[in-house]
């Protein structure tokens, strides 16, 4: 079970939780929309709390992958996204505009569905 709750607070508690960041775009291949959003947000927390080299290659990572699903990804994915990637853009600024761009896509997506 993954519990989003707790992810902020083992973040900060725990200061070698930076290397999951190596299993982060691991987690996202997985078909369970629970793991990719986790993923997702314990990504974005990982951005908060260490905004090294290591954060934003995994941050990325996972944009390349977020665009690449952009066409197949639901609205109800990128809202329940949002929050971490205005995290993730926040503590990483070169991110923010490959996020925007994800946003505005799943949005077109469901305006032509």
């Amino acid at each position: 079970t993954f519990r989003f709750s707790q992810i902020e607070g083992t973040v900060n508690g725990v200061p070698s939780l930076h290397i999951t960041c190596n299993f982060t775009t691991a987690m996202l291949q997985q078909p369970s929309l629970q793991k990719q959003l986790f993923s997702v947000c314990l990504l974005s927390h990982l951005a908060v709390q260490y905004p090294i080299q290591q954060t934003l290659q995994s941050c990325n990572e996972m944009l390349s992958w977020a665009i690449a699903q952009s066409g197949q990804m639901s609205i109800v994915w990128t809202l329940l996204s949002l929050e971490s990637f205005v995290r993730i853009a926040k503590s990483l600024p070169p991110t923010s505009g490959p996020y925007i761009q994800i946003v505005i896509e799943s949005e077109e997506n469901v305006v032509t569905t």
